[in-house]
């Protein structure tokens, strides 16, 4: 039952990432406002936004979003290093959100979910300008700037489970591509579930910049 639980709090984080309401999950179409175009136009220093020198490409890891995640960090942080992958086509919240990978802790119950957003993209809602939209309209329970390996980045959630152990973090990679790292059931350790989160980011990145 706790395992069901954990991939439920994962996958709805993931899911509420989506820039569509929940009743138009089954069918989305972008429901937030749009940003204006000083907000979109990757005009540095929008806090939001990635200048286009900078910007990573996750088209690589589409069809392959376990690999967004060294084997040799996830050992090191007692995850198995097997992901379980979910693609557009064969999973409904990947239908939504993008391409998703999930990880158990190994003789625990902790979870780990790295998702790249180009359902939103496609939807011409993607980036962290919108995620921040969205939270305006109050779709988020909180938002905490931050940066992320030289990236635009903020720790946010639909719920605060911070004290229990669940941290998310989205990481922009583009003007309008954004990925995000979710971790939970961090109960023994509660602060030290964004930490993770955010090492898990940083790796991430690194792949991105080096395309494998």
């Amino acid at each position: 039952m706790r395992t069901i639980n954990r991939a439920a709090t994962l996958i709805g984080f993931t899911l509420l990432l989506a820039a569509c309401s929940s009743e138009e999950l089954g069918s989305p179409t972008v429901n937030v406002s749009q940003p204006s175009a000083s907000e979109t136009s990757g005009l540095w220093p929008n806090p939001y936004t990635v200048p286009p020198e900078k910007g990573l490409d996750v088209a690589p890891f589409l069809g392959n979003p376990c690999g967004l995640v060294s084997p040799g960090l996830l050992a090191d942080e007692k995850y198995s290093v097997e992901g379980r992958p979910r693609l557009p086509g064969e999973d409904t919240t990947a239908d939504v959100t993008g391409p998703y990978c999930g990880w158990s802790g190994k003789g625990d119950s902790r979870g780990l979910t790295v998702s790249i957003q180009s359902g939103n993209a496609r939807r011409g809602a993607g980036g962290l300008v919108h995620l921040r939209r969205m939270y305006d309209e109050g779709r988020y329970a909180y938002w905490e700037d931050t940066s992320i390996g030289g990236y635009p980045a903020a720790y946010l959630d639909l719920a605060d489970r911070r004290s229990a152990g669940g941290c998310g973090v989205a990481v922009a990679v583009a003007d309008d591509m954004s990925f995000s790292v979710a971790v939970d059931a961090y109960a023994d350790q509660p602060t030290e579930a964004c930490s993770a989160a955010a090492r898990f980011a940083e790796d991430v990145l690194g792949n991105l910049e080096r395309g494998i």
